[in-house]
């Protein structure tokens, strides 16, 4: 596995996964342990992951990189996840999956998300054994 920190972002691969081989994910979430968490759990699937801690960085990596999806916290400090979500709509040429992954499931809470533009919420604490499954449901949609 191979982890290399450059400016707040991170770029993990497994190159001995296969599941989500040659897909990738841009996980953007304040929360160092809630990122690793999400790191690892897509990286034992294969998938190549990139992660950034804050709405700039994130915007930094998607200048160069267009991932199959973006697992977006929705509580950034700055801007917000459901700012960075309607920028990345506004801006991206192409159509990039969003899926919001934050604290709470509240009716209202997910109706801004997909208000917003996000594809998808799933609740944290997130559910390790379905949690990659989830995620390569909106692979492709």
């Amino acid at each position: 596995m191979h982890n290399a920190n450059i400016e707040n972002q991170t770029v993990i691969e497994n190159p001995a996964a296969a599941k989500g081989s040659g897909k990738s994910i841009l996980i953007v979430d304040d929360d160092p342990e809630s990122r690793w968490l999400l790191e690892h759990l897509m990286v034992s699937e294969g998938y190549e992951v990139r992660s950034a801690d804050y709405a700039e960085g994130a915007m930094r990596l998607l200048f160069n990189f267009t991932p199959d999806v973006v697992l977006m916290d929705v509580r950034l400090p700055g801007m917000n996840g459901l700012q960075l979500t309607r920028l990345i709509r506004l801006t991206s040429p192409e159509k990039v999956a969003i899926v919001a992954v934050s604290a709470g499931d509240a009716r209202f809470a997910v109706q801004e998300a997909y208000e917003a533009g996000c594809d998808g919420y799933i609740a944290k604490p997130v559910n390790a054994q379905t949690f990659a499954a989830t995620v390569g449901g909106y692979i492709g949609n």
